[in-house]
């Protein structure tokens, strides 16, 4: 009965918390705690800023993905297989990267905000060249890419630590998913911590060119 417990939590945060959702939640986490981080938005007009990134960065590609599922391109939207996990990741990079031209050219976001995204799909990409030879733990990359993005943000530009609890809260979220990706035998412990380097040191760069 706890093994049954633990399994469906253990998917639940897998599947509530996947990797594409993390600018949605790094932009919305922004929102609701220092506005001022996505000007020109503000108050008034950053729901229809969130609902561009809800719909580029997650609705579209997982829209992406079944297709692909559907179209027999990938065979489980487990995305357990090298290949499965590679074109997922193409697919994604590929709208990700439509997002970062849109958001410049199109809707003058700042800086912050389009170095956020550049440094996200470099770690995709990363990602998906070490996915050619070992599984590394994309959840992990994601999840704490996410916690690495806000204290980074906070660092430099939170006079007051507006985002402590999100930080707080997400560096306790992403341990669970860890520990549900390792419950569920998706991922070896080296797997995991692969994830949080790779995300810890994209961030770093992210952080040094923010700060030049």
């Amino acid at each position: 009965m706890l093994n049954s417990i633990f399994t469906f939590v253990s998917k639940a945060l897998s599947y509530t918390f996947h990797p594409i959702l993390m600018p949605v939640l790094i932009f919305g986490t922004l929102a609701m705690f220092d506005v001022g981080l996505l000007t020109p938005y503000n108050e008034e007009n950053i729901v229809y800023f969130i609902a561009f990134i809800f719909i580029f960065t997650w609705f579209v590609p997982a829209l992406g993905i079944l297709g692909l599922y559907y179209g027999k391109v990938i065979n489980s939207l487990h995305l357990d297989s090298v290949t499965d996990r590679i074109y997922s990741i193409i697919i994604t990079t590929a709208i990700y990267t439509f997002t970062i031209y849109f958001l410049y050219f199109k809707l003058r976001a700042n800086e912050k905000v389009v170095t956020i995204m550049v440094s996200i799909v470099v770690t995709q990409l990363i990602a998906g060249i070490i996915t050619f030879f070992w599984k590394i733990s994309l959840h992990s990359t994601a999840a704490w890419g996410l916690v690495c993005c806000l204290l980074l943000l906070n660092k430099l530009y939170c006079i007051d630590d507006n985002l402590f609890m999100p930080i707080v809260f997400f560096t306790f979220l992403s341990g669970c998913l860890m520990s549900a990706r390792l419950y569920l035998q998706k991922h070896t412990i080296g797997q995991i911590a692969a994830g949080v380097g790779l995300s810890s040191f994209v961030m770093v760069l992210t952080g040094i060119y923010l700060s030049l």
